[in-house]
């Protein structure tokens, strides 16, 4: 259990803390050898990405990546609130956003990936009241320990404003395990037992009444709850609360109840939101990567995977989550990284747009042509094939009879041309 103190300073593209004006803020999810996300708050109209440390940082964002295409690539915030415009002006590692490449201009909207070099980002939207930007792993969010080390994510700041004054507190979730994590949360902040009241037992109600004011009840609410039992636990938490009493009430986020536990989530306290993993995708790759440690894995992911991680819907929650972890450890047995096929079906299928000029039949005049496309990135080049990683490149070629070095030397000569 780790009780991280959920910090609001938040780096800015000048190397600065920020106040809580801005309006967007952009997750570094994934970049080369780094082992924790960045985070950036953009407090500038036009931000161009490069990949070596600037002297003047204004409107920069070093990237630290070899493979990102010198300052080719361009941010532009919109005045409509709806994101970010990407301009590509002739990077030669391939932009994408959502997956679909850009060759000229594309949008990246609230919550959307964006891939650049090795690097992927995550751009959320940010609260001008109360930001709830993460700045490290331990500070990015409240890790919650539930069972044997398993690892949640859910929203600091809301949980701290939660737990100081709130005696009715409810909790939207789609998911269980996540809404267990947080009654443990709670439970251990208080220092309180936790009893948890199951709504669909005609004796919750009976049950209720004799819990003491020290304990924290959590009460999972669902539709199958019965009218009456939902009336009598209604008035049940009302006394609670006048006897100083705590409650943790879990909804799903359609908040399908009967109507007297529909009014006491609506007459809360405090309202917790933990949107699905699709809807927060700058907590997914910290989480995977968790997952991986979890298991002993100290191997990283390759740009490919990070990218069809965050991608990915994952309608199972962070359970689905972990059973990726675990099965993508299996599949990378001997391999150096975690690569984008040792992910299950389900995330390799995610369609990722390739650039239209290159074909992917593995030749030798194709894999010249990727070497002067990628900027000789055998990582990138082999992504491009279809390979799971550089390692994985080279007795593929061996096997057609290709050379990889006279690959190379057809590409300097394309290079020399296209100067």
């Amino acid at each position: 259990m780790c009780d991280a103190d959920p910090g609001l300073l938040r780096e800015t593209v000048d190397g600065t803390s920020d106040g809580p004006g801005s309006a967007w803020i952009l997750h570094v999810v994934h970049r080369p050898g780094a082992t924790e996300p960045r985070v950036i708050a953009v407090s500038e109209t036009t931000l161009t990405l490069v990949r070596r440390q600037p002297t003047r940082a204004a409107g920069v964002l070093w990237l630290d990546d070899p493979r990102v295409s010198e300052a080719k690539t361009r941010l532009f915030r919109l005045p409509d609130g709806g994101g970010m415009e990407v301009i590509n002006t002739g990077a030669r590692n391939p932009v994408r956003t959502d997956g679909r490449l850009v060759s000229s201009v594309g949008r990246l909207g609230p919550n959307g990936v964006l891939r650049v070099g090795e690097c992927v980002l995550v751009l959320e939207a940010g609260d001008p009241v109360r930001p709830r930007a993460r700045t490290a792993r331990d500070e990015l969010c409240v890790k919650l320990g539930l069972g044997d080390s398993t690892a949640r994510f859910v929203f600091a700041a809301d949980l701290r404003d939660a737990e100081t004054s709130a005696t009715v507190v409810a909790l939207e979730t789609s998911h269980a395990d996540e809404a267990a994590a947080v009654v443990q949360w709670f439970g251990h902040r208080s220092k309180a037992e936790v009893w948890r009241c199951d709504t669909s037992d005609p004796r919750a109600a009976d049950e209720l009444k004799g819990r003491s004011p020290d304990e924290l009840v959590a009460i999972s609410v669902t539709a199958e709850t019965p009218y009456e039992v939902a009336s009598r636990i209604a008035e049940t938490v009302d006394d609670r609360t006048a006897a100083g009493g705590r409650t943790l009430v879990c909804v799903s986020p359609d908040r399908r109840a009967p109507a007297p536990l529909h009014a006491l989530v609506a007459s809360a306290d405090c309202v917790l939101s933990v949107p699905p993993l699709s809807k927060r995708r700058a907590d997914v790759l910290p989480a995977f990567v968790e997952a991986l440690h979890e298991q002993r894995s100290t191997l990283p992911l390759t740009a490919a995977a990070a990218e069809r991680l965050a991608l990915y819907g994952w309608p199972g929650g962070m359970a689905e989550l972990r059973r990726a972890a675990r099965s993508s450890i299996r599949a990378s047995r001997g391999a150096m990284s975690v690569g984008w096929e040792a992910l299950p079906a389900a995330i390799r299928a995610i369609q990722i747009e390739a650039p239209a000029s290159i074909s992917r039949e593995l030749t030798q005049a194709s894999l010249a042509q990727a070497f002067a496309e990628f900027e000789f990135d055998v990582s990138m080049v082999a992504e491009h094939f279809g390979f799971k990683n550089r390692q994985s490149l080279y007795p593929a070629a061996k096997r057609r009879g290709l050379s990889i070095e006279q690959a190379r030397a057809e590409a300097e000569r394309l290079a020399r041309a296209a100067e």
